[in-house]
């Protein structure tokens, strides 16, 4: 895979597997980065990382023809959310999806809100987003450092969320315990693929896996559901199509190599 050529090769997974790809791939804008992965992929990740410069979109940043494109959407809302007032997040959020409804995207990763009252703000949350229009089983909080999810598994199951699971996080952050909760791997709608190491989220290729990443990466594989989206979150071709290779031997039962030097 890695010596195929860029223009005519398309990215596939065994098994028909969804392939997502971040808009953050090659060099330019989101809208330069939808049309180049248009064919290529089945569904593009919209990275909208910052509140205020994502709020600053406009038609130019995200064009009607992106519409056009032979691809499905979703969003990843911003890491920056003032999780202080969880109805002001939910506004935030709210607004940038009726942004690109007309992309109809069908998910949107959320990064949680952290501390012990986590949970209450997160229902919060959900509520005032509910209240706004918007279906919260749509949402799908992710594992991050400060929140692995687990103190959250009541609120998960109360409004019926699916999760996005971050085998990048699980391993930086040590919340292998994650993956012992079936309540929340068989919610898993999105995998989140690179190879992080302890106190290390890098976001690197899986070819960097070392032996225990690459038992992580099996595990996350076995114990979710067959059509959770698998999105390697690599920002750049190079490592995204390497990636591929580890992620499609290891969907085929395949052995590889371990990137033992430090990332």
């Amino acid at each position: 895979m890695t010596g195929a050529s860029c223009e005519t090769f398309r990215f596939r997974l065994p098994g028909g597997r969804v392939l997502a790809a971040p808009s953050w791939l090659i060099p330019g804008a989101l809208a330069d980065n939808c049309r180049f992965l248009a064919g290529r992929v089945d569904e593009v990740g919209l990275l909208f990382f910052e509140t205020a410069a994502c709020a600053a979109y406009t038609a130019n940043d995200v064009p009607a023809d992106l519409a056009d494109l032979p691809l499905s959407y979703h969003v990843h809302l911003p890491v920056d959310l003032p999780w202080g007032d969880p109805r002001l997040c939910a506004r935030i959020c709210a607004g940038l999806l009726d942004k690109v409804s007309f992309l109809r995207p069908g998910r949107a990763v959320l990064h949680p809100p952290e501390g012990d009252t986590a949970a209450e703000r997160l229902g919060v949350f959900l509520e005032t987003f509910a209240g706004l229009g918007h279906a919260p089983d749509m949402l799908l909080p992710e594992n991050i450092r400060g929140c692995d999810l687990l103190g959250l598994e009541g609120v998960i199951r109360e409004f019926r969320l699916q999760v996005c699971l971050d085998l990048g996080h699980v391993r930086a952050y040590g919340q292998e315990a994650l993956l012992d909760c079936p309540a929340l791997t068989g919610r898993a709608g999105m995998l989140h693929l690179s190879a992080g190491r302890p106190g290390r989220d890098r976001h690197r290729p899986l070819t960097e896996l070392d032996r225990e990443g690459s038992e992580l990466l099996r595990r996350l594989l076995a114990e979710t559901p067959p059509d959770a989206v698998l999105m390697p979150e690599i920002f750049s071709l190079p490592g995204f199509e390497a990636s591929i290779d580890v992620l499609s031997r290891a969907l085929e039962g395949r052995s590889q190599p371990f990137h033992t030097a430090a990332p």
